[in-house]
């Protein structure tokens, strides 16, 4: 049985996918006082969702908990790492009565050095349950980074083969849910990081971010041990590029980018971003909305397929789904 400590602090680290959320965490998980787990968790809000926040946790409530987490994308690839435990530790366990206690033992298990200070946790898509964390986790903090959607629509175009369209439709309402909820978890709660800030002063961000997390910054966080995936290509080195921005201005035509910054419009007028060409807010039509999804869907599954095999990304896939639609 594992005792967490309660003096640990849990970090969330989340924002829209392929906005930096990896290289970050990569920096920060170089700090001697800090461990993130190796893989994104994804599963809080679906296993809450179907046993309910408020239950009376006994062996037959943890049970079910680990029915569903054993069937969730995390689990599966930590198995996959040998990295897993009983369900009979794990259901007899009674000191395991509350939320917080049951994933504070999963995540706290998964971690190679129990003694660090902070727990870290990057799952992006966090960012539409921060409500809920900080319900479970009264003493969690976030860090949400933030990048220029034109670049993210590249990046997951290239990616993922999504749309450009509902990309942009579904970064507009998430960063503005998120900043929403920022505001009202103030500022020893919850911080913003701008990428393309990141990237040309990362020893100055990292410093503030130490500062939020109460923390020493030290030199070795920024000298990553592996290459980086960012904007859908790999950074070959393990230096951080200043230049890795603004690549839509080569991809896009002048439309194209007119159009995302319209369906951007209302955040990207109070972010550090410049418009080029739109005038007004344009949203995309419901719709059409609904016909990408579809687009989006087959797209997603092609390049898991193209990656992992038709199988293996079926099965992914659906895991995915389940997990994500409660995760908006």
């Amino acid at each position: 049985m594992n005792n967490f400590k309660k003096n640990k602090m849990i970090i969330f680290l989340v924002g829209f996918p392929r906005s930096g959320t990896t290289l970050l965490r990569e920096i920060l998980n170089n700090h001697s006082k800090i461990e993130f787990l190796s893989e994104e968790t994804g599963f809080i809000p679906y296993v809450i969702n179907e046993i309910g926040i408020d239950v009376h946790f006994n062996y037959d409530t943890r049970k079910n908990i680990y029915h569903l987490f054993r069937k969730t994308i995390f689990f599966k690839r930590m198995k996959s790492k040998g990295l897993y435990f009983e369900p009979e530790i794990f259901c007899h366990n009674n000191e395991l009565n509350t939320w917080d206690k049951v994933f504070e033992y999963i995540f706290e298990f998964f971690l190679s050095d129990k003694e660090v200070h902070i727990i870290g946790e990057k799952t992006p898509l966090y960012l539409n349950n921060m409500r809920l964390l900080k319900a479970i986790f009264p003493h969690a903090k976030f860090i949400h980074i933030i990048r220029d959607p034109r670049d993210v629509v590249l990046s997951m175009k290239k990616k993922w083969h999504r749309s450009i369209m509902r990309t942009a439709a579904r970064w507009e309402e998430s960063i503005k849910n998120a900043r929403d909820i920022g505001l009202e978890l103030g500022n020893q709660v919850y911080f913003e990081v701008y990428y393309e800030i990141f990237i040309q002063n990362p020893e100055r961000c990292t410093e503030n971010i130490c500062s939020f997390l109460n923390c020493i910054f030290e030199n070795e966080m920024l000298q990553l041990k592996y290459p980086i995936s960012s904007g859908g290509s790999l950074i070959d080195s393990t230096v951080i590029s200043a230049s890795n921005k603004n690549k839509y201005t080569h991809y896009f035509s002048k439309k194209q980018i007119r159009k995302i910054e319209e369906t951007c419009y209302d955040q990207l007028i109070q972010l550090p971003y410049n418009l080029l060409y739109a005038k007004k807010e344009k949203k995309v039509k419901p719709t059409i909305y609904r016909m990408l999804w579809l687009y989006d869907i087959i797209g997603m599954t092609y390049s898991l397929a193209a990656e992992f095999g038709i199988i293996h990304s079926i099965n992914e896939m659906i895991s995915k789904y389940r997990e994500s639609t409660h995760s908006r």
